[in-house]
C-alpha cells in the first residue's frame, strides 16, 4: 500500500475500513464524523443498531445532526441499495458534499457474500459523479476472511486508526465483476412456461403475468413486473435477430425468468447496475428491472447472446 497524499483526493472517495475493536470502531470513525459536521458536510450513518448507539454516545449532541439509517434495512438487495444511495446524494442538492459511513450487511450465505462483494465494487462507478466520500467499515471478528480480503480489492482506499492508504490491490470494476460471478444456472426440471418471442412481445408478456398470477403473486404486482419482462424481451428481440426465448419456473422457493437471445452480447459487466444520467432518454430498462426482482444476474446465453435470469423469492 502506498500513503495517500492530499492531490490523489476525488470528488467520489470508496474505502474500507477494517477493524476488529469497538474502541477501533468509535475512536476511528467519531472523529471523522466530527469533522465532517464542522465543515458542513451532510454526514449519514448507515449502521447496524448497535453501531448506532456507539456512534451517538460518542457524538453526543452532534449526534442530532448525523442522517441514521438502519444497515439491516438499507442493505437487503444491491441495486436497490444503489439507488437509495443515488436518490439521497441526488436530493443533498448541487454544492454539498456528503460523508458516508455505510456497513454492507453480507449475511451468512456464500452467494451473499459474492453479491455484496459485487456491489461494493460497482459502487465506485454507480456513485462516481456524486461529492461523497463513502467509508464501508469491515467487522473482521465476524466478517469471513474472504469477505474482508476482498474489501481491499473493491475499495480504492484503506482507511486504517492513524491514516489512510491507496490500497494496491484495488480492482476496477470491469474487471473484477468478471472475476466473482454468481452464475446464471436455471432450476432443474422443466419450465412451466417456454415460449419463444417474435418481433412484438406481447405474448411473453402476458404469459408471465399468467404465471405470476398462478403463482400467488398479485395482479398489480405482476403487471408492474411484466413492464420489466417486457423490457427485457424487447432488448433481446433487438439486439438477438428478432427473436427470444423465455422460460419460467414457478416452485414454492420462488419464480424465475430466464431470457435468453442468439445476438451478439454484451461483456459488458455493469449492465443494469448503474444509474442513469438525469434527464437521459435511456438506459432505464434493466437498472429498473435489476431493482424490481430480489435477483438479476447476466451472462452469455448458449445460444451466443444474453442470458437473463431474474427471480422472486416467495
Amino acid at each position: 500500500m502506498t500513503t495517500l497524499d492530499a492531490g490523489d483526493a476525488r470528488a467520489f472517495e470508496h474505502e474500507a475500513f477494517i477493524y476488529d475493536h469497538d474502541d477501533d470502531y468509535v475512536g476511528t470513525l467519531a472523529p471523522l464524523m466530527t469533522a465532517a459536521l464542522a465543515a458542513g458536510d451532510a454526514v449519514l450513518a448507515v449502521v447496524p443498531g448497535p453501531r448506532a448507539d456507539l456512534l451517538r454516545a460518542a457524538l453526543g449532541p452532534s449526534a442530532g445532526d448525523v442522517t441514521w439509517f438502519d444497515a439491516c434495512e438499507w442493505y437487503q438487495q444491491p441495486t436497490r441499495t444503489i439507488a437509495g444511495y443515488e436518490q439521497t446524494l441526488r436530493a443533498l442538492g448541487p454544492g454539498t458534499h456528503a460523508f458516508v459511513v455505510g456497513e454492507v450487511q453480507f449475511g451468512d450465505t456464500e452467494r451473499g457474500w459474492t453479491e455484496w462483494t459485487r456491489y461494493e465494487s460497482v459502487l465506485n462507478r454507480a456513485l462516481e459523479r456524486h461529492s461523497a466520500r463513502v467509508v464501508c467499515p469491515y467487522d473482521a471478528r465476524a466478517l469471513p476472511s474472504r469477505v474482508v480480503e476482498d474489501a481491499r480489492r473493491t475499495h480504492r482506499y484503506l482507511l486504517g486508526t492513524d491514516a489512510r492508504q491507496v490500497s494496491d490491490t484495488y480492482i476496477e470494476p470491469e474487471s473484477l465483476l468478471l472475476d466473482v460471478t454468481v452464475g446464471t444456472v436455471p432450476p432443474s426440471g422443466a419450465p412451466d412456461v417456454d415460449v419463444q418471442v417474435g418481433n412484438s412481445v406481447r405474448d411473453g408478456r402476458h404469459a408471465f403475468e399468467a404465471a405470476a398470477a398462478a403463482w400467488g403473486l398479485a395482479r398489480a404486482q405482476a403487471h408492474k413486473l411484466s413492464i420489466a419482462i417486457s423490457e427485457v424481451l424487447t432488448n433481446a428481440v433487438i439486439h438477438g435477430g428478432g427473436r427470444a426465448w423465455l422460460r419460467i419456473w414457478c416452485r414454492d422457493d420462488g419464480l424465475t425468468c430466464m431470457v435468453d437471445d442468439a445476438g451478439s452480447g454484451s461483456d459488458d459487466a455493469l449492465l443494469g447496475y448503474l444509474p442513469p444520467v438525469p434527464g437521459a432518454m435511456s438506459g432505464y430498462g434493466l437498472w429498473l428491472t435489476r431493482q424490481l426482482f430480489d435477483r438479476a444476474e447476466l451472462s452469455r446465453s448458449p445460444r451466443g447472446g444474453m442470458r437473463v435470469l431474474l427471480t422472486l423469492d416467495s
